[in-house]
């Protein structure tokens, strides 16, 4: 089954856009408010593909799939458990520095809902370019949480903004180097003993964005991914 795909869309005269970013456990979109978590199970790094299944059917079906949907989506999320890796990096223990993506430009985000069922959201260069400035201009740079849930109050900063543009030497950091022009990246400085504490242990692994946004389903982006498709077959 072939999954509609739909463009996140910012405006600049209404409420949409980013309001937080958060650190989570597993990073990462009408007018829905959507947190870009991880909505369910992911691959875990030591996991073989028959424990991640295995593990995977059951959670789907809890979800309320049925079996051969549970199995679709696991097998799906396997598939792509290195391109929608978004974890941050720690870039310096000493200096207490974590750096990785808000956003990666054109990358399929899968979702989940009652009234649309299972579908993509992808952020475009020009959409991630529109978030980030209203971000700044609503001086959001202390806008942080964690897991969606508790507001940080000190202790974390953001000390680096900035868009992969290879035009301009803006290259993508070690790790990231498949990130598009246009992908935004963050890097927080992090005072907070007990936040540093989960970091380091792993227990928070990057970020994730949550705001408003409209969305508009992308035919020609479907169209796009139906020939990929194909050219791969005839490589199987």
């Amino acid at each position: 089954m072939e999954l509609p795909i739909y463009k996140i869309v910012v405006n600049d005269d209404d409420e949409t856009g980013v309001d937080f970013v958060s650190l989570v456990d597993r990073p990462a979109i009408q007018k829905d408010f959507m947190l870009f978590k991880d909505q369910f199970v992911d691959p875990t790094a030591n996991e073989t593909e028959d424990e991640f299944i295995s593990r995977c059917i059951p959670v789907m079906i809890g979800e309320g799939m049925e079996q051969d949907q549970a199995a679709a989506v696991c097998y799906s999320k396997w598939e792509q458990r290195t391109n929608m890796r978004q974890a941050y990096a720690i870039q310096s223990e000493e200096k207490r520095i974590v750096t990785g993506p808000a956003m990666l430009a054109d990358l399929p985000i899968y979702r989940y809902d009652d009234i649309r069922g299972e579908y993509y959201v992808t952020f475009d260069a020009d959409t991630i370019w529109k978030i980030a400035k209203k971000f700044v201009r609503n001086d959001a740079y202390k806008a942080v949480n964690t897991d969606h849930a508790n507001p940080v109050k000190e202790g974390v900063h953001m000390i680096e903004s900035y868009f992969i543009d290879r035009k301009r030497g803006v290259m993508p950091p070690t790790g990231y180097e498949d990130a598009k022009d246009g992908s935004w990246f963050l890097t927080y400085l992090i005072d907070n003993e007990e936040i540093w504490a989960k970091v380091k242990d792993g227990e928070w692994k990057g970020f994730s964005v949550e705001g408003l946004f409209d969305m508009e389903e992308q035919d020609e982006v479907l169209e796009m991914m139906r020939e990929i498709t194909a050219m791969l077959k005839n490589f199987a």
